[in-house]
Formats: C-alpha cells, sequence, structure tokens
C-alpha cells in the first residue's frame, strides 16, 4: 500500500510537472513508468509514444545518448511486458534506437521481440 500511495504521490507530481513542460520527453517518459505501474497502460502507452515522437523531433546532437537509450529501453520492456511486439520491433528499431548506438539490451530485446514473431533468422544477429 505503501508502494501504491508513492506512485499516485508521484502521477500528481508528473501532471503538475507536464503542464509545465508538456514537451519534455524525460518528464512524460518517467509518468508513462508510473501509469504502468500504477495499472493505466493505455494512458501509460500513450505517454510513452508522446515521449519518443517529442525526442524524434529534436536534432540528436542536443539530446544525450543516455537519455534516448532510457526511454528506448524502458519504452521497450513495457511492450515487451504488454507483448506488443510488433510495436516492439519499431520502437527498438528506430532512429531514435540506432542514434543510442550498439546497447546490448536494445539488441536482447530486439532478439527477443524478433523471436515472438517468429522471425528467428532475424532474431540471431541481435542475439550474437
Amino acid at each position: 500500500m505503501e508502494s501504491k500511495g508513492k506512485v499516485k504521490r508521484n502521477l500528481s507530481l508528473y501532471e503538475l510537472a507536464i503542464e509545465e513542460l508538456p514537451e519534455e520527453p524525460s518528464i512524460l517518459m518517467n509518468y508513462a513508468v508510473d501509469l504502468s505501474n500504477d495499472g493505466q497502460t493505455t494512458e501509460a502507452l500513450e505517454r510513452f509514444r508522446d515521449a519518443c515522437d517529442i525526442l524524434a523531433s529534436y536534432d540528436s546532437k542536443h539530446v544525450t545518448p543516455v537519455v534516448r537509450e532510457q526511454l528506448i529501453v524502458l519504452f521497450g520492456k513495457f511492450l515487451m511486458k504488454e507483448e506488443r511486439y510488433t510495436e516492439a520491433l519499431e520502437v527498438l528499431g528506430s532512429g531514435i534506437a540506432r542514434e543510442t548506438g550498439p546497447v546490448a539490451s536494445i539488441h536482447f530485446m530486439l532478439g527477443l521481440s524478433f523471436m515472438n514473431k517468429h522471425q528467428f533468422q532475424n532474431a540471431i544477429p541481435e542475439l550474437e
């Protein structure tokens, strides 16, 4: 119950932050994580998508690789948990993900997504 209360408190704080900075992808990303933790998966999915769209509109030289990686990894984990493998393949193979560089967790989730779509030949290089 304590954890649930913390999530509700965080959601309220993120909503206030989003009112002030509606185009801040890191706030939207963290909001999406807590929405997911609260069981609001549809809303979480939309906020993750918003964060990706906003981040994709930025020039990559103005965004640190850590921010891109964190967004892609957290969104990828969410999509995997929700068994949304087609969208996971899109997100994990997106320009934002490629700009992040060769990150093992992104390749691993790509490989698992390919496997869940029965595309085993595509999964092999990602898992290697």
